[in-house]
């Protein structure tokens, strides 16, 4: 069965630059935020931001999973709690996908300019393990463009702050609590906006 050599957090590190580095050849402002309620959403940054409005791109990381017979294989899987957040953003308006660097190592992952772009649905949960790379290094699962991930965001529903700290305190009922910190996935969110 393949497995990961890293966390969730490991592989947003590399998602989150790549990401950003792209949408700002579309949009002026791509701010990444890991949000607590108490900060990103306090008192004080209600105030510093009162007056904007932006979009929010909501990234899930996933981890390359390897094949321990063959390391050139990667996978990543997509699981059932991701559906159940996109579902419930979907009714802000609000796009989900997840992110997978294509790395087999520390040092692959040190250096990744390739990552995976994935659609939340029911093909892709349905299959646990989605192939990334196969043994000949060729990418097997269809990525989501960055063109794509941009209409997306340009369908999506504006947000002022106080929308947003709603939306975030919605969201920490929907998914299954399977730690006393919270849902045991934790997405990255992206605040997206031009001038």
């Amino acid at each position: 069965m393949a497995t990961s050599y890293i966390s969730e957090r490991s592989a947003e590190l590399s998602l989150v630059p790549q990401l950003k580095m792209e949408l700002e050849n579309h949009f002026d402002y791509v701010a990444p935020v890991f949000p607590w309620l108490n900060r990103e959403t306090s008192k004080i940054s209600k105030k510093i931001h009162s007056n904007d409005r932006f979009k929010i791109l909501v990234l899930f990381p996933r981890r390359p999973k390897i094949d321990p017979n063959d390391f050139k294989n990667i996978f990543t899987t997509v699981n059932e709690d991701l559906a159940i957040f996109k579902d419930f953003a979907k009714e802000y308006n609000i796009p989900v996908i997840a992110g997978c660097p294509i790395a087999r190592n520390f040092w692959e992952l040190s250096k990744c300019t390739k990552h995976i772009w994935i659609e939340i649905n029911k093909v892709t949960i349905n299959k646990y393990l989605n192939p990334v790379i196969n043994t000949a290094g060729k990418k097997v699962s269809a990525s989501l463009s960055i063109s794509r991930i941009v209409k997306l965001i340009n369908k999506s529903s504006s947000f002022d702050i106080e929308g947003f700290s709603e939306f975030l305190h919605e969201s920490k009922y929907v998914m299954p609590r399977s730690f006393i910190f919270g849902p045991r996935y934790k997405p990255t969110y992206l605040l997206i906006k031009n001038r």
